[in-house]
């Protein structure tokens, strides 16, 4: 059964929301995360996405190869048509391409094990010194 109360993380957290994942003290900003997403979508994702619907038989263009696409892929939209069954015959629209994070937040009596000695802004300050993007 899927899990439905998982969110998406950026209307759940701020941007210098602190995630630890292995529970070791490797935290990053969820801005930090976001950044590294947007940035493999751009330079692997993307093109794999591409080729893989073409072997599918899906062609959103007939020049899917430059960057020029692939911009349009997945920040300002591929122009297409929509016809739903529900009525109002064909509607010009655009499709781009997303990956999301989700969140789901347990109930805080359950996270006392994960409480931080020292305080948020400490961790922040100390990522924001020690990564550069």
């Amino acid at each position: 059964m899927k899990n439905n109360k998982f969110q998406p993380i950026e209307k759940v957290l701020q941007a210098d929301a602190v995630i630890d994942c292995n529970h070791e003290g490797n935290v990053y900003t969820l801005q930090k995360l976001t950044q590294y997403i947007d940035q493999i979508l751009r330079e692997v994702l993307a093109s794999k996405l591409i080729l893989y619907f073409q072997h599918k038989g899906v062609v959103f263009s007939k020049d899917t190869s430059n960057d020029q696409f692939i911009k349009e892929f997945i920040e300002e939209g591929i122009k297409c048509k929509v016809l739903d069954p529900s009525g109002g015959g064909w509607q010009k629209a655009k499709l781009r391409f997303r990956v999301v994070m989700e969140i789901e937040l347990e109930d805080s009596s359950q996270n006392s094990d994960f409480a931080e000695a020292s305080p948020l802004d400490d961790i922040r300050q100390s990522i924001n010194n020690s990564e550069e993007f």
